[in-house]
C-alpha cells in the first residue's frame, strides 16, 4: 500500500457495518453485472513460463475492478502488501490496486466509489459481504518545498503535499521500501519490479528504503515506523545504510501529524509484533516520541519488571494472532505492567492508571475517548480481581458494556502471570470467586431477633442511664422473662386438667 496512513485509518474507522446503506446497494448491483462475466487473471506469463502468482490465490473483487479499468482504457495493477505477501507464501490482509485513472474518473466509473484522504485523494470502493477495495491514483515524487519559508529553510524535506500525479514507474518509485514497491500485472501475469532490487530483497529477507534513505526517511519519518514493524512482523533484517539513517532521522518523528502517530503505535500492537518490534523502538528512541511514560519506565525498570512487561507483551501478541482485539484493550494491557510495579501493594491502582494516562494525553496526544475507555476497563478488571469494592448489584456489573473487556484483560493477566486463575475461571464460568462472596450472615429470624434486643436496650438506656452493655443484659433478662410467662401461660390450662383429672 505505500506509505500511505490516511487509508489505514480510514479502514480502521470504517467498517462495512458502518457504511452507509446506499453505498452497499450500489456495490451489490454492480457486482451482480460484473459477475456475468468471469473476471480474467493469466495462469501463464507471456512468456509461456507459469504465472508469478496463481489466479486463485488473487481476490475476485479486485479482479473485476482491474478489469473494468482495463476496458475503460486505463493502467492499472495490484500493488504492495498484497503482492509482497502472496510472493512469500503469505494471506494478504487487503488487496489495494494503483491506476492511472484519476479520483474523480474512478468515481464516475464505480458508483459505489467514496473519496477519501487529504494528504492524497484515494478511492475507496464498497463491494459484496463488506469486502473494501483501495484504489489510488499513479503518484509523482512532489516538487521540493524548501523555498525558505519551512521550519528549516532549504533543508527541509518533509513532505507536506503529496497530490502529484505521475506514473506506474513513478509511483513505484515513491514509495517507501524496496518490498513494498512490487506491482502485479494480472494480464500478463508478470510481476513489476520497477524499483530493481524489490524481489532480490524479498528473497533475501531484507528491508532497504527506496532511493536515499538519509532523504527519503526525512521526506516521510513514519517510514522508520513502517520498516521496523516489517522487520519484526515477517522477520527481515534492516539493511546497514536505511538503520543508520533510521538513527539519524529519529528527531524528525515529532515533526509527522499526532494522529498518524497514533495510528502507526496502535499498528505495532494490533499486528501482533510488539514483543519484537518494542525493542527496537526504544533503541532508536522512537518510543521516547510514541509512548514516553513507557519508554521512560523501561529505562529504569529493575530487569525482574522489565522482563515481566515483555511477557506480558508476548502474551498479547499471542491474542492478537489467534482474534482482532480491540485498540483500548491493547493499550490498558501494556499500561497494566507499569501500573502494578508502581503500585505494589495495590492500594492506589486507579490514581497510579490516571498518572500514566494524564502523561499519554499530555505527550502521546491520547484521544479522551481513548483514556476514559481505558479508565473503565481498569476499574472493571480491578473489580473482578478483588482490589477494588463493587458498588453496583453482580447483575448491572456483568451487564456493564466494559465486563467483557475487563475479563480479557484479566485473561491476558492469567497467561502472562499465572495470578488470578481461579478469579477468572469462576467468572468466566458465570459465578463469583471464592474469595469475593460475601460471608455467610445470620437468618432473617435472628436478624428480626437482634434487631429488636438492640431498640429494648436503647429505650433502657434512655430510661434508666444504663451502660449500653447493662441495658442490653437487661433486655435479654427481660425478654427471656416474658418467654418464661408466656410458657407459664400456654402450660396452665393443661396442669389444671391434668390435677383435676382423677384415675
Amino acid at each position: 500500500m505505500g506509505d500511505t496512513t490516511e487509508s489505514d485509518m480510514a479502514r480502521a474507522n470504517t467498517g462495512a457495518s458502518r457504511l452507509p446503506q446506499h453505498y452497499r446497494e450500489k456495490g451489490e448491483r454492480i457486482f451482480a453485472v460484473m459477475d456475468r462475466s468471469q473476471p480474467f487473471a493469466a495462469d501463464t506469463r507471456d512468456d509461456g513460463a507459469p504465472a508469478d502468482i496463481a489466479p486463485h490465490l488473487l481476490d475476485q473483487d479486485g479482479l473485476r475492478i482491474l478489469d473494468c479499468l482495463h476496458r475503460n482504457g486505463f493502467e492499472a495493477y495490484f500493488v504492495g502488501g498484497c503482492v509482497r505477501d502472496l510472493l512469500i507464501g503469505q494471506k494478504p490482509k487487503d488487496f489495494d490496486i494503483c491506476t492511472s485513472a484519476r479520483p474523480e474518473q474512478i468515481r464516475a466509473i464505480f458508483p459505489n466509489c467514496r473519496l477519501i484522504g487529504r494528504r492524497f485523494r484515494l478511492a475507496h470502493l464498497y463491494c459484496r459481504n463488506g469486502n473494501l477495495i483501495e484504489v489510488s491514483t499513479f503518484r509523482a515524487k512532489p516538487p521540493p518545498h524548501g523555498d525558505g519559508e519551512g521550519e528549516l529553510g532549504a533543508e527541509d524535506l518533509l513532505i507536506v503535499r503529496d497530490n502529484v500525479f505521475g506514473t506506474s514507474e513513478e509511483d513505484a518509485l515513491r514509495r517507501d521500501l524496496t518490498i513494498n514497491g512490487l506491482f502485479y500485472d494480472v494480464e500478463r501475469g508478470r510481476v513489476l519490479d520497477f524499483v530493481g532490487s524489490g524481489l532480490s530483497d524479498l528473497k533475501a529477507r531484507r528491508i532497504r528504503s527506496i532511493g536515499d534513505p538519509e532523504i527519503r526517511l526525512r521526506e516521510d519519518p513514519v517510514r522508520i515506523l513502517r520498516a521496523v514493524r516489517f522487520a519484526a512482523r515477517f522477520g527481515f533484517e534492516i539493511e546497514a545504510a536505511t538503520w543508520a539513517a533510521m538513527q539519524g532521522a529519529i528527531g524528525e518523528l515529532p515533526r509527522c501529524s499526532a494522529p498518524r502517530l497514533l495510528e502507526e503505535t496502535f499498528k505495532f500492537l494490533r499486528s501482533g509484533v510488539a514483543h519484537d518490534s518494542f525493542e527496537t523502538l526504544l533503541d532508536i528512541g522512537a518510543l521516547d516520541i510514541l509512548l514516553p511514560p513507557i519508554a521512560e519506565w523501561l529505562r529504569t525498570a529493575e530487569p525482574a519488571a522489565r522482563a515481566r512487561f515483555f511477557v506480558e507483551l508476548r502474551s498479547m501478541d499471542k491474542a492478537v494472532r489467534q482474534a482482532p482485539v480491540d485498540d483500548t484493550l491493547l493499550l490498558a494491557a501494556i499500561l497494566t505492567p507499569l501500573i502494578d510495579e508502581s503500585d505494589a501493594n495495590h492500594q492506589r491502582l486507579l490514581p497510579a492508571a490516571e498518572q500514566f494516562l494524564s502523561e499519554l494525553a499530555q505527550s502521546a496526544r491520547l484521544p479522551r475517548r481513548i483514556s476514559d475507555r481505558i479508565r473503565k476497563i481498569f476499574w472493571a478488571e480491578a473489580i473482578l480481581t478483588g482490589r477494588l469494592k463493587r458498588k453496583r448489584s453482580l447483575r448491572s456489573f456483568r451487564e456493564h458494556p466494559d465486563f467483557p473487556f475487563g475479563l480479557k484483560l484479566l485473561e491476558l493477566h492469567v497467561e502472562a502471570r499465572g495470578e488470578f486463575q481461579e478469579f477468572f475461571e469462576a467468572w468466566s464460568a458465570g459465578e463469583v470467586p471464592a474469595p469475593l462472596k460475601p460471608p455467610k450472615g445470620p437468618s432473617r429470624g435472628e436478624r428480626r431477633r437482634r434487631s429488636r434486643a438492640r431498640r429494648t436496650a436503647a429505650e433502657a438506656c434512655s430510661s434508666a442511664s444504663l451502660t449500653k452493655d447493662e441495658a442490653l443484659s437487661e433486655a435479654n433478662g427481660d425478654k427471656a422473662a416474658r418467654a418464661q410467662a408466656s410458657v407459664g401461660q400456654d402450660s396452665a390450662p393443661s396442669q389444671q386438667l391434668s390435677f383435676g383429672f382423677k384415675v
